[in-house]
């Protein structure tokens, strides 16, 4: 199944092929098309009535169970998607995808839902690149049921049984009276994590730092959490380190590391911003005449002794 426009945005009679029957539908179908998030984003996002969450298929990258309100909608249709039968999902960077139910005019639609992000500007960015492989995407924003839901549902680690080839969706981070600090552990497993980290293997170094926010203390969930920001910077996954530093931040603003943790993030904020104005102006080069200055000058020395007796 590849990705196509809302089925909840685009309502047509009957179920068939479309049937254009007039010069004037077909540029009104071709507009549609080519702009996504025209009026029809706007009617979805005022008549779509959350009903519930049907499945998540992987969890936030920070293993974190607070979810931030804005996100992508990757595809909507009235029938649950197959994840063996879409495509590109491979392409999306590792965060939290899952599946959500919404009535619309009596309707129900399955909507796939992927990221979280703090603005709408910030979905509007990330959606630039989804839009490759996902036209028909629009940002959206949770709804409070949603969002409870949602939330409960990664801390208790429940989500329905999806076929083996999915990946499991991180554990979530237990509450501090509950979990099971092991500090001994959490030395063993940073040392493994910043061993990973030197070595490349990025996505094993995030497995480890998983384990050590449930087991380690404060001071190694502060190591582990930062040491997991780099690997996805390393990742060239922009989206996913800027949420795990803001969860560092989140959990531990007065942090030792804060400072370092604020300044990272700055850098990644800021990187892709457009300078507000040139600094300078660049002239064009003009042709110039060839001037040559120097000097030359030749030395020659000759000698000679000449005795009678003996020859020269």
């Amino acid at each position: 199944m590849s990705s196509f426009i809302s089925a909840d945005r685009l309502q047509a009679p009957g179920h068939g092929r479309l049937q254009p029957f007039s010069c004037l539908f077909r540029w009104w179908l071709a507009l549609l098309l080519l702009f996504p998030v025209a009026s029809g984003e706007l009617l979805a996002a005022q008549t779509a009535e959350f009903v519930g969450i049907e499945e998540i298929w992987s969890g936030a990258a920070s293993g974190s169970t607070r979810v931030l309100p804005h996100a992508v909608s990757l595809q909507s249709d009235t029938r649950a998607p197959d994840r063996k039968h879409l495509r590109f999902l491979d392409r999306l960077d590792e965060d939290l995808l899952y599946v959500v139910r919404v009535r619309v005019k009596g309707k129900i639609f399955y909507r796939l839902v992927y990221g979280e992000y703090v603005s709408r500007k910030e979905a509007e960015e990330s959606l630039k690149n989804i839009r490759q492989w996902f036209p028909g995407a629009w940002p959206v924003v949770r709804d409070e049921a949603e969002l409870a839901q949602l939330q409960k549902m990664l801390s208790s680690g429940k989500r329905r049984e999806t076929s083996s080839n999915i990946n499991p969706m991180p554990a979530a981070l237990p509450p501090p009276g509950e979990r099971n600090v092991n500090p001994d552990l959490g030395d063993k497993l940073l040392e493994q994590a910043r061993q990973k980290l030197i070595d490349g293997e990025h996505e094993r170094t995030l497995r480890i730092t998983d384990k050590i926010l449930e087991v380690g203390s404060q001071d190694q969930q502060e190591q582990a959490l930062e040491l997991a920001g780099i690997a996805r910077e390393r990742q060239k996954k922009f989206p996913q380190a800027i949420r795990l530093y803001r969860e560092f931040l989140s959990r531990f603003p007065d942090s030792r590391r804060a400072p370092r943790i604020r300044s990272r993030l700055q850098g990644l904020m800021t990187m892709r911003e457009e300078p507000k104005q040139k600094l300078a102006r660049k002239r064009a080069r003009e042709d110039v005449p060839w001037t040559y200055y120097g000097t030359f000058s030749q030395n020659y020395r000759h000698d000679s002794l000449d005795q009678q007796n003996v020859g020269s």
